[in-house]
């Protein structure tokens, strides 16, 4: 496991380094639950034109490219502890991201 790819504060300050703030949209996991609506925003974000019906349940329905291995999902569910010291070590960094965003998504609260 590489815990520093998700010190995701570092990836915020060269992006934000490189582009303006107006030019970053930031997506989380979750939000691909709400597959539709994640998208409608991402083709706003772009400036890109409104997608029909149609075209949407396309997008909606493709392929995940990216969806976890197999071998990942048969190792079961992670262990209570393990989980509190994840938390407990990334909780300064997302801070920090939450911090330097605006945006108190980043503080994982809801867990679910």
């Amino acid at each position: 496991m590489q815990v520093q790819l998700g010190i995701y504060y570092i990836y915020w300050q060269e992006l934000t380094r490189l582009f303006s703030r107006d030019n970053i949209l930031v997506l989380q996991n979750k939000d691909m639950k709400y597959k539709e609506r994640t998208m409608k925003m991402v083709y706003n974000f772009l400036g890109l034109r409104e997608l029909t019906a149609v075209e949407m349940q396309s997008v909606v329905k493709s392929q995940e490219q990216y969806i976890r291995k197999a071998s990942y999902k048969e190792k079961g569910p992670m262990l209570k502890e393990t989980r509190e010291l994840l938390t407990e070590f990334y909780q300064p960094f997302n801070e920090k991201m939450a911090e330097l965003t605006g945006d108190s998504q980043f503080l994982y609260m809801d867990t679910s």
